[in-house]
């Protein structure tokens, strides 16, 4: 279930934030907590978004990455929880690529669609490539909470990838 995948995500293995995350949801009193209401309450961009990203990214098109992070930054959407779910999808691609054995593993731990974009886009994703990338978003992910502008940690890693893949 993506509600359940997504608070364990953003939970980041804390009980309590677990917790906390389902209290707040709770108090909504919908009869069930989907994917779309987890995303609402806490700002966590929809997977398309990360998925664009992703692929702009992997093509190596700074155009429309920049116009992604401009569409997070209009919505107001959280930008760690962005980037850690474009550091969670290149994750999989680098394991797709180096450990082909855990697919299994990966099929498992994601939803059908988000599956087979990891599938569609495995080809285009070098591990190389995908080591810059990582590092580069880590990099964001750990200066966005100390950046006067929450997207500009993220639009230097997009330069500094686009720029040393050339």
């Amino acid at each position: 279930d993506e509600a359940a995948g997504l608070i364990a995500l953003f939970a980041d293995g804390s009980f309590r934030d677990a917790q906390g995350m389902l209290d707040q949801l709770v108090s909504l009193e919908e009869k069930e907590i989907s994917g779309v209401e987890v995303r609402k309450v806490f700002g966590i961009p929809q997977r398309q978004l990360v998925e664009n990203f992703v692929s702009a990214i992997l093509a190596k098109n700074a155009g429309a990455a920049f116009e992604i992070i401009g569409s997070l930054t209009e919505q107001n959407l959280d930008m760690k929880m962005f980037i850690k779910l474009v550091l969670r999808n290149l994750r999989h691609l680098l394991l797709l690529q180096l450990a082909p054995t855990m697919a299994k593993d990966l099929e498992r731990a994601t939803t059908k669609t988000e599956f087979d974009f990891l599938l569609k886009n495995k080809p285009l994703a070098h591990s190389k490539n995908l080591e810059l990338m990582l590092a580069s978003f880590i990099d964001a992910y750990d200066a966005t909470g100390r950046s006067y502008l929450s997207q500009l940690p993220l639009e230097l890693a997009v330069v500094k990838i686009v720029e040393n893949l050339k």
